[in-house]
């Protein structure tokens, strides 16, 4: 099969720790002779992973809606060496990977429509392992950004949940959150940030 394969490779030079993963190097070693349904799981848990998210987006390009429709499928069963796919992990991947190619947003939204909002697992206390508040916040305000029905899906409540949370980034992402979903003014966005956030944190959101 010429389908992942060039892109595996690719990734796998870009990212080098990879090529010791013994399950990316059988990928590699039998090429063409694997289907995707065998190369799927692999792939899948390579996406999911925050650091490799886009870097797989960029080196799948061709494939990537069959990507995220296996993502779909796959998703809350059991993954390579017998553990979970995280449905938060898998929520935040996509959100991720629908600002960088819009083609899937329609994918992304039906997802959404049978799973809760990624920030859930905040106002919860659990994530999965390599995933921090702050990486769920942002995942979440892309998502509204490159799907507005997402907004409409979700609502602002989420992210009023989280206007009191500790870290400062969290909050601002909430506030652009809300302001994006309610079409606020710009007058009104920044009452809203007044009273969460100090000028200093604003300005320290902006810049980062």
């Amino acid at each position: 099969m010429g389908g992942p394969f060039p892109g595996l490779r690719h990734l796998s030079l870009r990212h080098p720790p990879l090529q010791n993963d013994a399950a990316v190097a059988t990928l590699l070693a039998h090429g063409n002779g694997l289907t995707w349904a065998q190369a799927a799981p692999v792939v899948v848990d390579l996406f999911v992973r925050p650091s490799l998210t886009l870097a797989v987006c960029g080196c799948f390009r061709r494939e990537l809606l069959r990507l995220v429709v296996s993502l779909g499928e796959l998703g809350g069963s059991e993954g390579r060496q017998g553990r979970s796919l995280s449905t938060v992990a898998v929520g935040v991947a996509l959100l991720r990977a629908v600002e960088a190619a819009p083609r899937i947003r329609r994918v992304v939204l039906q997802h959404f429509l049978e799973t809760p909002c990624p920030l859930d697992s905040i106002s919860g206390g659990v994530l999965p392992d390599g995933l921090t508040d702050l990486e769920v916040a942002r995942a979440c305000l892309r998502g509204v950004r490159a799907v507005p029905e997402l907004g409409q899906c979700w609502g602002p409540s989420w992210f009023v949940r989280l206007l009191k949370h500790e870290v400062a980034d969290v909050r601002w992402c909430c506030v652009e959150a809300i302001s994006h979903i309610r079409q606020l003014t710009d007058y009104n966005r920044e009452r809203l940030a007044h009273l969460v956030l100090t000028e200093e944190e604003t300005l320290g959101c902006l810049l980062r």
